[in-house]
């Protein structure tokens, strides 16, 4: 309004925005989300991508979210099954080692004596 026009009353302040604009994730925003949880990206990294917090990504992207849980069943049940097949040595060391807690304890590298040359320079015997 125009004070010269109605004299008396006050010109209207602007309004300004507080806070961030609400998130409202396409279909292509979630698939996306679902790709990264999958791949394993943590969500505070998904959310800094998409501008916005990890509650607000939470809030509005649980189901995206949670098929990380479905690609870690999905990788996990593959290794058991390399790991008790018999065919896949290093599948197994590694769920030995991850899973039961083994541990490789044997000799160290300075545990072996480098062979030194005889002093009258004839071989060994």
């Amino acid at each position: 309004m125009n004070p010269s026009i109605h004299p008396g009353v006050a010109e209207p302040r602007a309004v300004k925005i507080v806070g961030r604009p609400p998130f409202h994730p396409s279909d292509e925003d979630r698939a996306q989300i679902a790709c990264m949880s999958r791949l394993g990206i943590p969500q505070a990294q998904i959310a800094i991508v998409f501008g916005i917090t990890e509650q607000t990504l939470r809030k509005h992207c649980r189901q995206e979210l949670n098929m990380a849980v479905e690609a870690n069943l999905k990788v996990v049940t593959t290794l058991f099954e390399m790991a008790t097949s018999g065919q896949n040595t290093a599948a197994s060391i590694f769920w030995a080692k991850t899973r039961c807690g083994f541990r490789y304890d044997g000799p160290s590298p300075g545990d072996f004596k480098i062979d030194e040359p005889a002093a009258d320079g004839a071989p060994d015997a």
